[in-house]
Parts: C-alpha cells; structure tokens; sequence
C-alpha cells in the first residue's frame, strides 16, 4: 500500500519508521516547517523532518494544504491511504476522502476519553489506571471519527509524561500497523464512538505548570509526573523560580498551603499542602542543573516557615 504521511513531533516517530520496515511504500511525508527556537533563534527542523531525511523519503513543508498546489502533489504521489499522527494541521473533506482507503489517525488516548492536544499528560493528572492507542477514520470533528482498533496498557504508579509517551509511542507504531494490513487485506472494521462519554483536553503552556499549593499532594504530585519532562512543574522561593522534577505524597497537614515545613538532609525537602504533605524528591534551581533536593541542601540553606509561591512570605 502507498502511504502519505502526515505528523511532526517526535511521538511519530516510530510510526514513520514501522511503516518504511514494512511492505507498504511511504512515498511521502507532510511535515511543519523550519521554524526559529531558543533565544539564539536557530532555525530547526521537526524531528518527523529529521528522520525523514534520514530515510531518505520526500519532504514536504506546506503551511496551507488547502490548495491547488497539495492536490497536485498528492496526484502524483498517488497515496493508497493518509496517515497522520499529530498532525497540527485540519484535514478537510476533499483530503480526507482523497485516498482510495480513506485518511485514519494515531491517537494516543482510549477514545472518546481525551480528544485534543494533551491526553497523555491528562490520565496522569486524573490518576487513571490505564490509558491506551486509538487508530480511526478522520471525519469533520476532532478525534471524532470511527474507531479502527484501541488498545490499552496499565499506567504505572509513578508514571511520568515521558515515560507514558515512549510507551505510546511504542505501542502506537504497532496498532498502527496492524491498522493498515488490516485495511489492505479488507478485514478492517469500525465502530462510532460513544459520543456522550467524549471528554476533550486543551493545549498545555509553561505556564500551566505553577504549582497551586492549595490542592492536595496527591494532586500536585500527579502533575509534577504529568508535566515531567514538558513542560515541567516550578513554583517560587523568596521569588525565585524553583522548578520541581520529583516528589512524593505522605503524611497528614491541615496547616497553610504552600508553607515548607522540612528543609535539611535528614527530612529532606517537605511542604505542607492544601491537604497532606509533600516531599520534593528533585529540583532545579535557575541556570543550575537537575539534582536531588537532599544533595542540594547539603550546600545550600532553605528556610523553613516560607511560604512557596510570587507572594511567599514567612509565616
């Protein structure tokens, strides 16, 4: 089967590579543009660019493919079937319906659980137990269409954001392929989505990733995991950013949020919370490197009584 293949960051990765190791041909692949990153500005191309490249298959760069000029390239490249695995841009009717066997999409949730931008921070932060692969038939809603095959995979109970998407990822190349030799052999199936159990997840920014003090530990520890490694937690000491990579639930406190409670290498790093304790495991102070919090107070001093937080304050 000719496959044009449309997706940019590095989850779709393994998926381009799964399918240029099989029998299918990917005679193309739709990518973002180069675009200026970092205060240096560099201008970098997107890791689905990158290993394209080294596949030796052709780029393509389009910000519009609404045009004249992308029919024209999907004519020549004659596609059996469209893939796309985020994919930033809207695949619209005539696009969807160009192909033969239609447009599918990798999705890394258990639809109609998380449609959106972010469903593999979202479980974390929910505390779910699973979370899973969805490949379906693009249609004119977000993550709306048909289900092709879902499978699912047990969260951890530490799971982090990146540990959840290198096993997605994984797992996702896989349902994929099986998805299209499921397709070429005529033995694919589809089946709506329950539309009323559908839930949808939002774009997350850095700054989402401010620490609320006042929710629980659980809370705030299951979105220190999600957030780990993009875009990360942080919160602020005597207005300074602190951004936080670990930390661990335990112990009773019904005092004010935010509050450090614990800060030496026999206690470790321990806040109170809007409901519980809080042991930061790791942090990072500015222009330093990622270090455990017990090696850091080893050569720094932190000052219990302050309250974290841009108005913390000693109590």
């Amino acid at each position: 089967m000719r496959i044009f293949f449309m997706g940019t960051p590095e989850f779709a990765i393994n998926s381009l590579e799964i399918l240029v190791k099989s029998r299918h041909k990917v005679v193309g692949v739709l990518t973002n543009p180069d675009r200026p990153c970092g205060r240096g500005h560099k201008v970098i191309c997107s890791p689905v660019k990158q290993k394209a490249l080294e596949l030796g298959l052709p780029v393509f760069q389009n910000e519009n493919i609404n045009t004249l000029e992308f029919k024209e390239l999907l004519d020549s490249l004659k596609p059996d079937l469209i893939i796309t695995v985020c994919c930033c841009h809207y695949i619209i009717k005539w696009i969807r319906e160009y192909a033969p066997y239609g447009s599918i999409n990798l999705h890394p949730s258990l639809l109609p659980l998380y449609r959106g931008t972010s469903p593999i921070i979202e479980p974390i932060m929910r505390g779910d137990e699973k979370s899973g692969i969805t490949t379906f038939y693009l249609d004119k809603g977000w993550d709306t269409g048909d289900i092709i095959l879902q499978t699912e995979i047990p969260l951890d109970i530490r799971e982090t954001g990146g540990s959840l998407h290198d096993k997605l990822s994984l797992l996702g190349s896989q349902v994929l392929l099986e998805t299209v030799n499921l397709m070429e052999e005529g033995k694919a199936t589809r089946k709506a989505q329950d539309h009323a159990k559908a839930c949808y997840t939002d774009k997350i920014h850095s700054h989402h990733g401010e620490i609320d003090w006042s929710k629980s530990s659980i809370e705030i520890d299951r979105k220190i995991r999600a957030f780990n490694p993009t875009p990360g937690t942080f919160t602020f000491y005597k207005k300074e950013k602190l951004k936080i990579w670990g930390a661990i639930a335990g112990g009773e406190y019904t005092g004010k949020s935010g509050v450090i409670i614990h800060a030496d290498e026999l206690n470790g790093l321990v806040i109170g919370t809007g409901k519980g304790l809080l042991e930061i495991t790791d942090i990072q102070m500015p222009c330093k490197k990622k270090i455990t919090s017990r090696e850091f107070l080893r050569g720094c001093k932190i000052e219990t009584g302050v309250e974290l937080g841009k108005s913390g304050s000693e109590t």
